[in-house]
């Protein structure tokens, strides 16, 4: 009978010891836009954020500007390097600026948005998360 109880009991300590385990962040809203000087969008390319941070460091959220250079991407509270490249082709929409056209980056003018060492775009993402956004191609 006591070896029943002692069953029990580990169980029960595993079950609390399971749920005093620090739940995974949340992601919040993300929202912005992507556009070259002068505001003309930079449509139909791959945005990746990098962390930075150890909260967020598990986390690599990808997405794909529209055609009005918007995106919107749920992400980890914590700092972020953006890079951005062109869509692999066959993307459906099209790649490498798309339809509106603009500079398509390439190594003799945009390469630094293609790495995140080189990139200046630094996003803060704060708990609530950020919905005023604006990278800018030089």
């Amino acid at each position: 009978m006591l070896g029943k109880w002692a069953l029990t009991l580990a169980a029960a300590a595993g079950l609390l010891a399971a749920g005093c385990k620090d739940k995974p962040p949340e992601a919040v809203s993300v929202k912005g836009k992507v556009q070259y000087q002068g505001g003309k969008p930079v449509v139909e390319m791959v945005l990746t954020f990098h962390p930075l941070d150890e909260s967020n460091k598990n986390t690599r959220p990808v997405q794909i500007t529209d055609k009005q250079g918007n995106f919107s991407i749920p992400c980890v509270k914590g700092r972020y390097k953006i890079t951005m490249t062109a869509p692999p082709k066959g993307h459906a929409g099209g790649y490498a600026g798309g339809p509106s056209g603009g500079p398509v980056p390439g190594p003799e003018n945009q390469s630094i948005y293609r790495d995140p060492e080189q990139t200046p775009w630094l996003v803060v993402v704060p708990e609530n998360g950020k919905e005023d956004i604006v990278l800018t191609v030089k």
